[in-house]
């Protein structure tokens, strides 16, 4: 009774309407455009946390031991949270506490205590969590680096960075108009389309009103 309570609770959750997201979707845009990948980013820390709280599971240590029931409600929680209001904030959460564990699970005070099955998995996740972050960070850096504006609004779409962006394009219409054009023929984004072709109309209204004039 209890677990189908639960199920039921989380796919109430899940099917909140799109609006509610709004926020959730703003923020994700936000770090996004600060550290690309964000989403990656994301899985990535709810995979080291769910590791850690793997090996927990059969440690009687308590500063390591954990209840995977408990830890996979943190999980839905951030999702939750971040889809609807904090964005990728939660997913740090996450981070943090995997961090604080590790910290306490290599400390001198802990470390003897804890099993070798324990000892062996925090060391392999470790390693695997340092790894991925190195490999993940340079993979962001070149991401951000070489991406355009373009790519961006294209990919987060009405969101409040991408807007940003688009009214630093839309300031200067006629000399942004090659990027302009090429965000309205590849949005999918029916309001972004028709905001686009709407800077890009003024072009074509000048040039018409200059024409005129010329005759």
């Amino acid at each position: 009774m209890k677990n189908a309570t639960a199920a039921a609770f989380a796919v109430g959750l899940l099917s909140l309407p799109g609006p509610a997201a709004a926020c959730g979707s703003c923020a994700f845009g936000i770090a996004d455009y600060a550290l690309p990948h964000i989403w990656g980013w994301c899985l990535g820390i709810t995979t080291w946390f769910l590791l850690l709280k793997v090996i927990g599971a059969t440690e009687k240590e308590p500063a390591l031991s954990s209840n995977p029931c408990i830890a996979l409600a943190f999980v839905v929680l951030a999702f939750f949270l971040g889809f609807t209001f904090l964005g990728p904030l939660p997913f740090y959460l996450l981070g943090l506490m995997s961090l604080i564990v590790t910290g306490k699970g290599f400390s001198p005070k802990v470390w003897p205590k804890l099993t070798r099955n324990s000892q062996r998995g925090l060391k392999t996740v470790s390693a695997l969590a340092v790894v991925c972050a190195l490999a993940g960070l340079a993979i962001s850096m070149h991401t951000k680096k070489n991406r355009s504006d373009v790519e961006f609004i294209l990919k987060w779409s009405s969101t409040y960075q991408s807007n940003i962006l688009l009214d630093r394009l839309t300031s200067n219409v006629a000399a942004n108009a090659a990027a302009l054009r090429e965000i309205r023929d590849k949005t999918r984004d029916k309001y972004l389309a028709q905001r686009v072709s709407g800077s890009l109309a003024i072009i074509n209204q000048d040039k018409t009103e200059q024409e005129a004039d010329w005759k």
